[in-house]
């Protein structure tokens, strides 16, 4: 329990203290939950530095979720252009594949659609 014997809005940091119980509400805050219940109890000075620093936090959260979300884009641009070749050649096998089993059963034959395929890759 608080040794001064105040009450606070923030109660349920009562544990943590006051500086901490305020750092975490104003984080509570900048991402979404906003109950500004809290601010009625602050002077005129409070008031300012809590607003300032309410607004720091805020751009300080949107800058770090951007950076992380640009940073995911560039994985998954990274992720498919790697693969992009493999996908496209894949692609054009199953197509192939759809097409010649379309065909009438009379127009397949050994030396058109034969058993094994072999394919050799060359390096660049």
């Amino acid at each position: 329990m608080i040794d001064s014997g105040e009450e606070f809005a923030g109660i349920e940091y009562v544990h943590v203290g006051k500086l901490i119980g305020n750092i975490i509400t104003v984080i509570r805050m900048s991402v979404g939950d906003n109950d500004f219940g809290d601010i009625q109890a602050l002077g005129a000075s409070k008031n300012i530095v809590f607003w300032f620093i309410w607004i720091l936090i805020l751009y300080v959260t949107c800058i770090i979720f951007l950076n992380f979300i640009i940073a995911e884009a560039c994985a998954s641009y990274e992720r498919v252009s790697d693969n992009i070749e493999n996908f496209l050649m894949y692609q054009k096998a199953t197509m192939i594949h759809e097409t010649e089993d379309m065909l009438w059963p009379m127009f397949k034959n050994n030396q058109c659609f034969p058993k094994y395929l072999i394919v050799r890759q060359v390096e660049e």
